[in-house]
């Protein structure tokens, strides 16, 4: 009667398995239940090694897995624990009130709490079953999770890397001009990759143009476009895109602006003026030397802030991917 009886709940465990795996929140989930068997040392006598048999998962070493591969597991498992754990918890509450029953039976009435006994055995008996079920569900996904990671390749693992990094990737912002990069990009570069400076590197902001972009706009940029036509500066700070230009007075002299709001009209800080013995790059350059320029804002020195203004004929290469003559 007890075997026909647990064979039920197993049927009615397996049927409805796959439909609540695929509505439970997957690695959440597999999470309980890889770590399900440490809550019950009365089983650790089918374990090699006790509570520390398999090691403890995290959501993010999950994440490392394929998602087909994660998938499947969690299809596997998540759906039996989720109904078990519902079984677990419905036979205990009615453990406690046959308890309760029994307690509340005075010992003079021999006949009901006989009675009330043999159920509370029989109901005690369908916990422990319970709870062996789902410790043995647990070990079946430990090892099952334990051989998905045996069999990754490095290649695969490289993959599922770079998959990652780029679900994490921060969203551009909209920007006018050409797209540069984000902070998040240039994080990633290799260091003889980041051979220019940009309003995404630290030594940017040792600059004049750098330090006025934080005393204006309040931080570093995240995100940096250049209309190349204009040669005007978009950077991203603080969830906000403004806008930095020069612009030169009759007499010569230049000033860097900054720009805000919408088709970025507003002043935001004073025009400062350029400070013409520090100035480098492209974008601080007078109209006469502007097509001579090689960079941006500067060529980075291995030895620290360093800017180099070297000469080169029309039609060159900015050295950032942009490609045209002026």
């Amino acid at each position: 009667m007890k075997v026909q009886l647990w064979g039920t709940l197993i049927f009615a465990a397996w049927t409805s398995g796959q439909a609540m795996a695929q509505s439970a929140n997957c690695p959440d989930t597999l999470l309980r239940v890889l770590a399900e068997y440490r809550l019950h040392p009365e089983f650790f006598d089918y374990l090699e090694s006790g509570k520390e048999t398999f090691m403890v998962r995290t959501k993010d070493d999950l994440s490392r897995l394929e998602p087909g591969v994660l998938q499947s597991r969690c299809n596997e498992f998540n759906g039996k624990f989720i109904t078990f754990g519902q079984s677990l918890k419905k036979l205990s509450e009615q453990r406690a009130i046959l308890q309760k029953r029994f307690d509340d039976t005075a010992l003079s009435d021999i006949k009901n709490k006989s009675q009330l006994n043999l159920k509370l055995q029989i109901q005690s008996q369908k916990v422990t079953e319970a709870k062996r079920t789902l410790f043995l569900i647990s070990l079946d996904a430990n090892h099952s999770v334990t051989d998905a990671f045996a069999t990754l390749t490095p290649a695969t693992k490289q993959k599922i890397e770079e998959q990652k990094q780029q679900a994490e990737a921060p969203k551009a912002p909209r920007m006018p001009g050409m797209y540069q990069g984000s902070r998040w990009e240039n994080e990633r570069k290799a260091a003889a990759d980041r051979i220019n400076i940009t309003p995404l590197e630290k030594e940017f902001y040792d600059t004049q143009l750098g330090k006025k972009i934080v005393k204006d706009l309040g931080g570093t940029a995240d995100f940096w476009s250049y209309d190349f036509d204009k040669d005007e500066l978009y950077v991203s700070v603080n969830n906000q895109v403004s806008k930095l230009r020069v612009r030169e007075e009759d007499s010569g002299v230049r000033f860097i602006q900054t720009r805000v709001g919408a088709g970025f009209y507003n002043p935001q800080g004073g025009d400062e003026k350029v400070d013409e013995l520090q100035a480098r790059g492209k974008f601080l350059a007078p109209k006469v030397q502007k097509k001579n320029e090689e960079t941006l804002f500067g060529i980075k020195d291995k030895s620290g802030p360093a800017y180099v203004n070297e000469q080169m004929p029309a039609g060159h290469s900015h050295g950032d991917g942009h490609d045209h003559n002026h």
